[in-house]
């Protein structure tokens, strides 16, 4: 996903091509997890699928630098001071 970031400006457009969906058995495929992740920095104008392949179409609307990623464990969920603590508040 690094890599991925530091190609994304805000206003900007990001078309993602995928040739080959990968996903271990019982697993989510990695197009899914990328695709995923690019929600959170903007929102998809377009998509064309054919089989084998996917190419999307993102318009970036959040600076890679601006999202924070928490990892919430059940245990952080019930203690109060655990996710103010988390969240910088």
């Amino acid at each position: 996903m690094a890599e991925l970031e530091r190609s994304l400006a805000v206003g900007e457009r990001q078309w993602l091509l995928f040739a080959h969906v990968f996903s271990a058995l019982g697993e989510v495929s990695e197009r899914d997890v990328i695709l995923g992740a690019m929600r959170i920095y903007g929102r998809q104008i377009a998509t064309r699928e054919t089989e084998g392949a996917s190419l999307h179409l993102f318009e970036v609307t959040r600076a890679p630098g601006s999202v924070r990623h928490l990892r919430l464990t059940p245990e952080d969920m019930r203690d109060p001071e655990r996710l103010r603590e988390l969240l910088g508040r």
